[in-house]
């Protein structure tokens, strides 16, 4: 990949829905100005610590399962496990999402309504695209990054637009904390990309030669902070004036726009789309990179690790918001 295809994987590839609970867990402790700030300094730290972690697979093109090997053969299935495993779950929930978006497109506009077939059909595509590895990764990337962008942009506004005079009243002049409260926001949004660290050297190989670390920082700090940026603040926002932290009502109630509301199915593609530009990047490429190594073939993993992500999704759409601790990021507070 050259820069621009690899700074556009990694922006895709932080696109999650959990963000926007992330940014509703700090409301009420801290300010509009201390969550930007918080938002901030942990996705710079995550750059810095990308730069350092993906550095032996840019230099020499090893990969995250082959770096782990300084623990010996049978040590690295410890990390290997440390990995997969969130990705797994991961992967499972948010294609839940995902089906679910698709299935209420698919009842609104056809009457057709079976949440369990578009989870399946959903999986299936992803397994697809991530089958052709990088180069379809690559692609996905490269096109959905816009749409995803433009999505975001237009979120962010039209909940400036709706909002705007409660949160003037409220955000603007509450006093927030830049102790404990602020530091803790901090590491909340570090740790949504905690996992990412582990296994940076997967993307980092596939990266074309002759990019100084600087650049290779900067790169990686800024593709994930403007997602970060923007899912984190509307979800902060939105739970501000309303009060659900719930991140699918975030989403719902971060759009009132009449051409929106006429086509509701239209804009319920979003959160279907956000979630396959994530999850093929993020989640199941690193499920296979690890059974690959440990278990099975070249291209035998990829279908596996995709049918073992199916169990997890529908568990974590019933389960608390707690549940979230399972997957190796921080958990918002009740």
């Amino acid at each position: 990949m050259g820069r621009s295809s690899y700074f556009l994987a990694w922006f895709g590839g932080c696109v999650s829905i959990g963000t926007f609970a992330m940014g509703s867990s700090v409301v009420g402790t801290l300010n509009l100005l201390q969550a930007t700030l918080a938002i901030a300094i942990g996705c710079f730290v995550i750059g810095i610590a990308l730069a350092i972690n993906g550095a032996a697979g840019y230099k020499y093109g090893i990969p995250f399962m082959v770096q782990a090997r300084a623990f010996g053969f049978t040590g690295t299935r410890l990390p290997g496990l440390v990995r997969a495993v969130p990705a797994v779950v991961w992967y499972g929930f948010q294609s839940w999402i995902g089906a679910g978006a698709l299935n209420m497109v698919s009842a609104t506009l056809f009457g057709f309504d079976n949440l369990i077939f578009y989870f399946i059909t959903f999986q299936f595509l992803q397994i697809g695209l991530s089958v052709m590895g990088f180069q379809g990764i690559k692609w996905l990337e490269n096109i959905g990054s816009a749409f995803i962008l433009a999505s975001l942009v237009y979120m962010f506004y039209a909940t400036v637009q709706r909002y705007g005079d409660e949160l003037s009243a409220s955000l603007l002049t509450m006093e927030g904390s830049w102790g404990m409260p602020f530091w803790g926001a901090t590491m909340l949004f570090l740790g949504i990309y905690s996992t990412m660290m582990l296994n940076v050297s997967d993307y980092s190989r596939e990266h074309k030669k002759g990019t100084a670390q600087s650049l290779l920082t900067t790169i990686y700090a800024m593709s994930i902070l403007p997602c970060t940026l923007f899912m984190g603040l509307i979800g902060y926002m939105v739970s501000q004036a309303t009060g659900t932290a719930d991140p699918i009502q975030v989403f719902a109630n971060a759009v009132d726009n009449t051409a929106v509301n006429d086509h509701p199915a239209v804009y319920r593609l979003r959160p279907s789309h956000h979630q396959r530009t994530q999850q093929c990047g993020t989640a199941h490429l690193r499920a296979d990179g690890h059974l690959q190594d440990q278990v099975l073939g070249r291209h035998g993993d990829r279908w596996l690790a995709g049918l073992r992500h199916l169990p997890p999704g529908n568990w974590f759409s019933r389960a608390p918001l707690r549940a979230y601790s399972c997957l190796c990021r921080p958990t918002p507070p009740s």
